[in-house]
């Protein structure tokens, strides 16, 4: 019989570990063989020590002890684990505070069999730790869906959210070979956060065939600390690299249609909502988060989402992401407008993400302002071009404006300056 090969890595999990290696022991279907590493964890040897332990205990299990936490030198047989599965045995992940239903293997065995399928995803149930594990959503299908051919496209909003992460499902070895298992064997890989998703969909890139049980056989527990909820420098960077590998997820199979395009900024849309939130919340200096809000507004794909006109969605749903798009927004131009002090090499880009902020979110009071200090920027800088270009769109708004009247004083006539 085919086997199961199973992969957790742990980071300072003593709280969590013995769950999830019990509720793997507790499978119906026992036989698999099951990779536990220790991912440089630094608690005294909590981990190490568990880890150990269920070692010795269970011969299934294989043990790796990492000395720095992701430096895979001491552990390249399991973190390359993926790429070496036999084409049809069979690879699944778990995270070191998750857990299985008893059944998980044996459901997801027969489905896949049943179907002939490449990958086989069940349902989730998410548990809020922070509040006794309660139950704080589910996401699972009523009815079984198989996809192949252009249902990748067609249905891609439909199972998008069971594509982003790689827990909670049953994959052949065969379409493991494109997985990428170390960033730095892939110069676009999203190293803060989204790294399941980025090599969920490459390996969902591989797959003839995908199926989704309508079960929930994994418990996913939520915690503050997640990287999803932090704060990283490459954070900005990894919402482009994610939305780009969804465009080219999608190119795979044709031109994109409206809908997808328009889910596709959606669920973009929602992401910079999310690392925005983090950046206003975040402990440094302004002219950090300035940094990031300016790598933020000034991707092309941020200039598209402002844009963008038809979220193909019900009226009461396309409101709501519309009105979603005008807080970001919003937010971000009324924080740039608070600044006091900006350093000067900030302060060209500075002006332009308060102005296309401000039109995007539709404050006339913000566009107004961030167009007389970057009147006021290309006049400091000797553009004079540049700044009366920028006069001259607030003239049309604010013929009589006394601000624009001094700012204009500054621009050379054919006689010299302006006078007042």
């Amino acid at each position: 019989m085919k086997k199961i090969y199973i992969r957790t890595h742990a980071y300072n999990a003593s709280k969590t570990l013995r769950r999830t290696v019990d509720s793997v022991l507790h499978q119906t279907h026992t036989d698999y063989i099951y990779y536990l590493c220790d991912n440089g964890s630094t608690d005294g040897g909590a981990t190490h020590q568990i880890i150990e332990a269920y070692a010795k205990l269970d011969r299934r299990i294989v043990p790796f002890y990492n000395g720095v936490n992701h430096v895979w030198e001491d552990s390249a047989e399991y973190i390359d684990l993926p790429l070496h599965v036999d084409d049809d045995d069979y690879f699944c992940e778990l995270d070191a505070d998750d857990e299985y239903l008893p059944t998980f293997f044996e459901e997801m065995l027969g489905f896949m069999q049943k179907y002939d399928l490449d990958i086989a995803c069940c349902g989730n149930d998410f548990l809020d730790a922070a509040q006794e594990n309660r139950l704080f959503s589910q996401r699972v299908f009523t009815e079984t869906v198989i996809l192949e051919g252009l249902q990748f496209a067609e249905l891609f909003p439909q199972y998008h959210g069971f594509m982003r992460t790689c827990w909670g499902k049953l994959y052949k070895g065969r379409v493991l070979r494109n997985y990428i298992t170390r960033h730095e064997d892939c110069p676009n890989y999203p190293v803060a956060y989204g790294g399941d998703t980025f090599n969920t969909m490459r390996v969902f890139q591989n797959a003839k065939r995908v199926g989704i049980l309508p079960r929930s056989l994994h418990k996913y527990y939520i915690f503050p600390k997640s990287v999803s909820y932090t704060m990283h420098p490459q954070r900005v960077q990894c919402d482009q690299i994610l939305h780009k590998a969804a465009i080219d997820y999608l190119s795979a199979f044709g031109p994109i249609s409206q809908r997808n395009w328009a889910f596709l900024y959606k669920v973009y849309l929602y992401a910079l909502r999310d690392t925005a939130e983090l950046l206003l919340r975040a402990e440094m200096p302004d002219s950090e988060k300035l940094h990031y809000f300016i790598e933020m507004v000034n991707c092309r794909y941020t200039h598209q989402l402002m844009a963008w006109e038809n979220f193909d969605a019900p009226l009461e749903e396309a409101q709501e992401i519309q009105d979603a798009r005008k807080d970001l927004f919003i937010a971000i131009a009324k924080w740039l407008f608070s600044l006091r002090e900006v350093e000067n090499e900030q302060a060209e880009d500075y002006c332009r993400i308060g102005e296309l902020s401000s039109a995007a979110s539709a404050y006339a009071e913000g566009w107004i302002a961030f167009h007389k200090r970057s009147a006021m920027v290309y006049i400091q800088q000797g553009k004079t071009e540049q700044a009366k270009a920028k006069l001259n769109e607030l003239k049309e708004v604010l013929p009589d404006d006394e601000d624009v009247q001094y700012l204009s004083r500054f621009i050379p006539t054919t006689e010299g300056f302006v006078k007042g």
